[in-house]
């Protein structure tokens, strides 16, 4: 399987977007010129379909269908997307009727037209019940709907993956989702499981001034102690998240520059996500290259 993917993915890699293409797409200052400079992109005829943002968000689901169909490994993929449907999932608990609240995910036949949880949230659903055994579901806070059922991904994908490096940035992916939880927020009750960290570490401390010795040996936190502003913390935890994202392209056989082709085109659509709404607001080329993440490319 891997051998014929390869050959796409190498073919694909090549459309990525690369430092000058953005260079040039953050030089537009109005919305016609920037969309008129991605006319001959990848996501031209998903654009014209629909919104920006749909547009680029259907892109990343057609590209994540095409690998599915094609893999024996489909969680290696599937812990990625899965987030729309999570999303998903607490839009159907708040009653959300209308479709564009919903994103095409892991699980297909729009269950939240009939009422009908596959099996996943059924899982999550039970597990947030004995949580708030006196509170309606529907009522809990998405954040803690969200927490429960990252857990329930952990659960049931993890372990059927074989990828260290996919695995590695997973767990690192979730560690720094903590670290940032813990720094912005004096005091949240929940924190993500399945990461290199454990959970009930995260419950114990309060980051301040000092960083306790456990992260200071993480290597994502001697990046981060570069920048002494923390404002600038979660764009350079992400940059150094990209470099792991980078490292997996160069694997030649295997998922890994499957999932990292995945993961770029997310980031990619993030990047021009943020330079079309700056542009929008009259941010100047040098403000919007001040917050792209470009160290997956």
């Amino acid at each position: 399987e891997y051998l014929f993917l390869m050959g796409k993915i190498r073919v694909l890699e090549k459309d990525l977007f690369d430092y000058s293409k953005f260079n040039r797409l953050m030089e537009n200052r109005s919305v016609p010129s920037f969309l008129n400079d991605l006319s001959d992109s990848k996501y031209h005829g998903f654009i014209i379909k629909d919104n920006f943002e749909k547009g680029l968000r259907n892109y990343i689901y057609f590209q994540y269908d095409y690998f599915r169909k094609n893999m024996a490994d489909t969680a290696i993929l599937d812990i990625f997307m899965i987030k729309n449907d999570i999303l998903n999932y607490i839009n159907y608990l708040k009653d959300f009727k209308k479709d564009e609240f919903y994103e095409s995910g892991v699980f297909k036949n729009q269950w939240w037209k009939v009422n009908k949880l596959p099996p996943f949230f059924v899982k999550a659903e039970y597990r947030l019940k004995k949580m708030l055994p006196q509170q309606d579901v529907a009522n809990a806070e998405e954040r803690i709907i969200e927490k429960v059922c990252m857990d329930v991904v952990c659960e049931e994908y993890l372990k059927s993956i074989q990828s260290n490096m996919v695995l590695n940035y997973w767990k690192f992916m979730i560690d720094i989702k903590n670290l940032l939880k813990n720094i912005n927020h004096p005091q949240p009750r929940y924190y993500f499981s399945g990461g290199n960290i454990k959970e009930s570490f995260w419950k114990e401390i309060k980051i301040g001034e000092d960083m306790p010795d456990k992260l200071e040996a993480q290597p994502y936190i001697k990046e981060a102690l570069k920048e002494n502003s923390r404002i600038k913390w979660e764009l350079i935890l992400k940059q150094w998240l990209g470099g792991l994202i980078k490292e997996m392209r160069k694997i030649t056989f295997g998922p890994e520059p499957i999932v990292s082709y995945f993961l770029s085109i997310i980031e990619e659509a993030v990047n021009l996500n943020l330079i079309y709404t700056g542009i929008r607001m009259n941010f100047s080329a040098i403000e919007l290259k001040e917050n792209l993440n470009l160290t997956y490319v």
